[in-house]
């Protein structure tokens, strides 16, 4: 973020108003820094279209009320809307990205023993594949197999039925199904191979109910904590 974001959308507008832009996108603005930034713009007769910052399951922020950094007191925050709810009232679409939490989101769970077990005798739960440093790396992490698995579980089971009706769809599913099911939002996994964009692209198209996914995974993934995760505006607020 450029400051001041008069400038920035001065700079934009510009760019905007040559014929070399239709529209005007920002990343990362808290709902302060996203009003200045659509004011201005609009004075231009420019239009912003979207906003990009990190949601998933595991950073719900932009769908919590209050989640801005502009000030103004506890009444003021508790008064704010969501980013989600601001974008929808502006016309904007809120593009989230790392939408499964660097992959976190995207496992299945390979029992060791007991379902939900954490003992020292094999019974911890496992995931596939494995998280590499779970506690260090990428968005969502301090997020472990132990703290995710019951999360999965409610993922894989809300994601109906995999290909061909057998095994239960993959986590990732009802992951992105959970983001498509707030207006306005575009889920922009980052797909390395072929089979993962054949993997999130069905995610669109799988029936499930929308509504058991809110009550069930919604809950459990507000109990899994994560260090960073994209920042306190971005991530869930402990």
């Amino acid at each position: 973020m450029i400051e001041p974001i008069e400038a920035a959308a001065d700079a934009l507008a510009d760019i905007a108003r040559a014929g070399l832009a239709e529209c005007v996108g920002a990343c990362n603005h808290d709902l302060a820094q996203l009003e200045r930034l659509r004011v201005r713009l609009a004075a231009r007769g420019v239009r912003l279209a979207a906003c990009q910052v990190h949601a998933s399951l595991l950073a719900q922020g932009a769908f919590l009320r209050g989640g801005g950094r502009g000030g103004g007191g506890r009444r003021r925050a508790a008064a704010a809307p969501s980013l989600h709810e601001y974008c929808r009232a502006h016309g904007l679409a809120l593009i989230a990205f790392a939408p499964l939490a660097s992959g976190r989101l995207a496992r299945r769970v390979v029992d060791g023993g007991a379902r939900g077990g954490r003992g020292r005798s094999g019974g911890a739960p496992r995931l596939s594949p494995p998280l590499v440093a779970p506690e260090r790396r990428g968005f969502g992490a301090g997020a472990d197999a132990a703290r995710l698995a019951p999360l999965l579980r409610a993922l894989a089971t809300a994601g109906g039925r995999g290909g061909g009706g057998g095994a239960a769809a993959p986590p990732v599913h009802a992951a992105l199904r959970w983001l498509a099911a707030h207006d306005g939002v575009i889920a922009i996994p980052g797909c390395k191979t072929r089979a993962q964009v054949d993997l999130s692209s069905r995610a669109r198209d799988d029936a499930y109910s929308r509504h058991r996914s809110h009550t069930r995974a919604r809950p459990l993934a507000a109990r899994v904590r994560t260090r960073g995760g994209g920042g306190a505006r971005c991530g869930l607020r402990r």
